[in-house]
């Protein structure tokens, strides 16, 4: 798991759920580069997590974040934690200090 102190950790800069998505979907993306998953037989492994920068038909830039989190088996059974709890770690990895600076 790829700990994280949030008092110190997330930049104060981050003030909205927009910017803490992006910031987590780069974040985990710098923190797996080469981590990827079979989730279908008929496709071929997939990147953990991918932040990608894409332009819209109206030429607006948007950030495209796709990430592939394992979730605790027992989580159907488990009511009595918030379904975010039963959220899995994907490695090791630490938090790369860039990260933690506004």
């Amino acid at each position: 798991m790829t700990a994280l102190n949030i008092s110190t950790d997330i930049p104060t800069s981050i003030n909205t759920l927009e910017k803490l998505a992006a910031w987590v979907g780069l974040a985990l993306e710098r923190c797996n580069p080469g981590k990827k998953i079979l989730e279908s037989p008929e496709t071929e492994p997939q990147r953990v997590a991918q932040a990608v920068l894409i332009r819209a038909d109206d030429a607006s830039h948007r950030m495209v974040i796709r990430v592939s989190i394992p979730v605790n088996s027992g989580y159907a059974e488990n009511s009595t934690v918030k379904f975010w709890q039963n959220a899995l770690e994907i490695d090791t990895t630490a938090l790369p200090t860039a990260y933690k600076a506004n």
